[in-house]
């Protein structure tokens, strides 16, 4: 996962002191964690930095299970909102500055929170290019991506509607965008769905499955079935089990037209390639449906969590279904809304500003609300030590837990470090180069990395 954190004003736009807010924060974070000539890279497996218009962008370390990725997130926000939080006390400029957990600003300009899933390049083809003979990457994930949003939305205000004080519409990124698929990630033209290829692993074998088109989750088990269930998709289209069949994909070009409806409307219903008719609920439990089957017929390909996902995921439906209103504190946009119902009935406020005020303060990462209502949210093996772990330490089971274990061992010396890579320079000026790009998943050092490690002497 990966979310860039931009100040927002009072007005509810980005801050004009975007750049000195980024550097003060940075300076902020912990010296054993964060060090500048590891190029953002920390020793949590994480990486920190400045990114295009100096915002500050976190970026969590690489995790093999679902509940790691969440907890990592946290860990970043936790770590993000105490370094922010010193920077604007030593910086009156900067001091009415609030840090929001959303992906808009008022004049609908929108910004990064974004997904990360490690498929095998044979799978990343078919998403990349139009014409591929085999398209299930690209069919399921236009599909999932257009009608997630139901159970993973964010929420956001709309004011002016029929509903006293306004209406809580799912999504906030996906009205605001403009394509169905782009490659680009910070152009005008943002895409549903990201084929930008950049796997920071070795291309011949591995892809990055980049989702650019998400909102940035308060509750824990928004952001775990989020990620869970798409994952699961892509490994179902990846294994050729999902996203061949017409009746379970959108008509060609159609997948923003309904991902915005979708997003502003749960219940909108929209055209399947075979020209049957569905809502997202329905599409979504097409998928769940697919990975339940699949887990009878290979129970050995998946993992328990995928399992949980996949039991949680079906409650999710059911309860849509029955009583939309029992998905309060785990669903972040129903909760939301029943959040400003409950200040509207018992404040009463006359000034539609107070209105949306209230309605921001849901996001604030400081003293929001929301934040405060996370041990609410029902997510499996939600854990505050965890996160605290997370904080300083790596996820074990991936190269994040080598990498971030040699950032710390070796501090003292010059690093130059990316995703797939640790360089290691010694005072006498021996350099050796620690390659991660081959396996994402080695997490301990080879015997021919540790008798190049020797090689520093000092």
């Amino acid at each position: 996962m990966e979310y860039s954190l931009a100040p927002v004003t009072d007005r509810g736009t980005w801050s004009p002191h975007t750049d000195p807010f980024a550097t003060a924060a940075l300076q902020q974070l912990p010296a054993d964690l964060y060090r500048q000539n590891s190029i953002g890279f920390t020793a949590n497996g994480a990486r920190i930095y400045a990114d295009i218009g100096a915002k500050l962008e976190y970026a969590t370390p690489e995790c093999v299970s679902y509940g790691d990725t969440v907890h990592a997130m946290l860990a970043g926000e936790q770590l993000v909102v105490a370094a922010v939080g010193k920077a604007l006390q030593n910086s009156p400029e900067l001091r009415n500055i609030q840090l929001l957990g959303r992906v808009v600003d008022k004049n609908g300009i929108t910004w990064g929170h974004h997904e990360n899933y490690l498929v095998r390049r044979r799978a990343f083809r078919a998403l990349k290019y139009e014409y591929a003979p085999n398209p299930a990457l690209r069919l399921a994930m236009l599909g999932h991506l257009a009608s997630r949003t139901i159970f993973t939305g964010a929420g956001i205000l709309v004011p002016n509607s029929s509903k006293p004080g306004g209406l809580i519409v799912p999504a906030q990124k996906i009205p605001h965008l403009t394509k169905e698929i782009t490659v680009g990630t910070t152009s005008a033209d943002k895409g549903l769905l990201n084929t930008r290829d950049e796997p920071h692993a070795k291309r011949e074998k591995w892809a990055r499955l980049h989702v650019t088109s998400g909102d940035y989750n308060i509750s824990p088990w928004a952001s775990w079935l989020k990620i869970g269930t798409t994952a699961l998709v892509a490994y179902l289209a990846e294994v050729g089990y999902l996203g061949g069949e017409p009746a379970d994909s959108l008509p060609p070009g159609d997948g923003l037209v309904i991902a915005r409806a979708v997003g502003i409307n749960p219940d909108q219903t929209f055209a399947l390639a075979d020209g049957s008719t569905s809502q997202a609920v329905d599409l979504q439990e097409k998928y769940c449906l697919a990975a339940q089957k699949f887990n009878t017929s290979y129970p050995d390909l998946l993992t328990e969590e995928d399992r949980l996902v996949i039991a949680h995921w079906q409650a999710a439906i059911d309860d849509w279904r029955r009583d939309r209103d029992s998905l309060q504190y785990r669903v972040d946009w129903i909760t939301r809304q029943k959040v400003l119902e409950n200040y509207i009935a018992t404040r009463k406020p006359t000034d539609s500003d107070k209105i949306i005020e209230a309605e921001k303060a849901w996001d604030d990462l400081v003293v929001g609300s929301a934040v405060k209502l996370r041990h609410a949210t029902k997510m499996p093996g939600y854990d505050e030590a965890a996160i605290e772990r997370l904080k300083h330490q790596p996820p074990t089971g991936s190269r994040a837990e080598l990498r971030g274990r040699l950032i710390r061992d070796y501090a003292d010396r010059e690093l130059a470090v990316d995703w797939g890579h640790v360089t290691i320079t010694s005072t006498a000026g021996t350099r050796i180069t620690i390659g991660l790009k081959n396996n994402p998943f080695q997490s301990q050092l080879t015997a021919n990395q540790k008798q190049q490690l020797s090689w520093l002497g000092d």
